[in-house]
């Protein structure tokens, strides 16, 4: 389950990229592009290897929302109007990645599947991410989504950072400058406050959002990764995340 940190929230600000975007997003293939965003050169990075195979039990949502409940503490529900619920069925209902929304008295919680509502090509991708299944190098296409659950936690109120800086969060990392979990990337173009392996926010129907660079603190589109959509999926399957537009 993905816990969203406040912290990492609020701080999507305008980051200094380290090199110029080459990258222009184009039509899907089966639409007549060339399927992805990045430079035109990316169609000359496309891999040989094959989409990995990825797959996982399906998911009981309602077992699972419910098993979250036995550690729960006793609190009174946010009275904020967008808690009540006819906000949250306004909000949320339309959202078949939704599978249940409530208010604390301090977070907007979300279970979400985290399904897109917009068909991905990411069979599309010159190089995305590499992966292993049994023994067999491989990359992550389209036969490598799954359906899992994460748990969105999102502040009712917050305070806004007092300067917008690529350093911010930075001591929020337990890894520090770390390819991990629990690391800030880091690379040749310099280090971010941003997690090296995780998202730094949601869409309202709960899908992941990454940032606009990789685990190696490379732009992705100019690393040939994502789709027309700008989205891929990582090494361990699930479903495809947006990229945010500052993966």
């Amino acid at each position: 389950k993905q816990n969203m940190r406040g912290p990492i929230l609020l701080a999507l600000l305008p980051l200094a990229l380290a090199a110029p975007l080459d990258t222009a997003c184009e039509k899907p293939k089966s639409l007549g592009g060339l399927g992805f965003c990045g430079p035109a050169a990316c169609t000359n990075a496309a891999t040989t290897l094959p989409g990995c195979t990825i797959t996982k039990p399906a998911v009981d949502y309602a077992a699972e929302v419910g098993k979250t409940t036995k550690d729960c503490r006793s609190c009174t529900q946010s009275t904020l109007p967008r808690c009540s619920k006819a906000s949250l069925y306004a909000m949320f209902e339309k959202y078949t990645a939704v599978k249940a929304a409530y208010c604390t008295d301090t977070h907007l919680v979300i279970f979400s599947n985290g399904k897109p509502t917009w068909d991905h090509n990411l069979d599309d991708i010159p190089n995305p991410p590499g992966s292993e299944v049994d023994g067999t190098k491989c990359v992550t296409r389209s036969t490598s989504i799954w359906n899992g659950l994460s748990m969105w936690k999102i502040p009712l109120e917050f305070t806004l950072l007092t300067a917008d800086s690529f350093q911010n969060n930075m001591k929020a990392f337990p890894d520090g400058a770390a390819d991990s979990e629990k690391g800030y990337m880091t690379g040749t173009f310099g280090s971010y406050g941003l997690p090296t392996r995780g998202p730094v926010g949601t869409t309202v129907f709960g899908m992941e959002i990454f940032p606009l660079y990789n685990n190696r603190a490379e732009i992705t589109p100019d690393s040939c990764e994502v789709d027309s959509c700008n989205a891929h999926v990582g090494g361990g399957g699930g479903q495809p995340p947006a990229g945010a537009v500052v993966r």
